[in-house]
This record gives structure tokens, sequence and C-alpha cells, in this order.
């Protein structure tokens, strides 16, 4: 997700942008956010089918089954992800 924020949300972007990251441990819990800025609209041939992101949810699927909890979501041109991890 990091890398996905530098690769896709900084590339394009100019001016004072940032990406956001953080990381927290908590007894139970990993939670772990990015927030980058949205890039502007690609032109057809480098748009990309989303492989990368169907791949870490199929990985999670296999390490945590349903015991993890992943948001993606697009809001004001930016990009937020959310990932809790379950520690026990």
């Amino acid at each position: 997700f990091v890398e996905n924020g530098f690769k896709h949300g900084m590339s394009r972007v100019t001016g004072q942008e940032r990406i956001d990251i953080l990381l927290r441990v908590q007894p139970t819990e990993l939670l772990f956010h990015v927030d980058n800025p949205v890039p502007p609209h690609l032109p057809a041939a480098e748009e990309k089918n989303g492989i990368g992101l169907k791949n870490v949810i199929r990985r999670l699927d296999l390490l945590y089954d349903t015991r993890y909890r992943l948001d993606i979501r697009e809001q004001e041109n930016r990009f937020h992800v959310t990932l809790k991890l379950p520690l026990s």
C-alpha cells in the first residue's frame, strides 16, 4: 500500500501533496493506514487491472480468513487504505 501510494499517488501529482502513513500496534490489533492523493486520470493504455490488490486480498484471506478488516475508499481526491489485523 505504501509503494502504491508513491507509485500511483505521487507520480503524476504536482505541488505540495503528501502521503500520510500510520502504523499503530495495540495489545490485540495492528492498525495500518495510508492516505495519498488520487492521480489525474491515466490514459487507457496506462490503466492497471488491479491484480496487485486482488493478490493482497487473496493473501489476507489465506492468512486471516475473516479476522481482518480492509477498507479502501476514495474521498475528496485522496485514496484511504485502512488495514486492521488481529495480533492474537
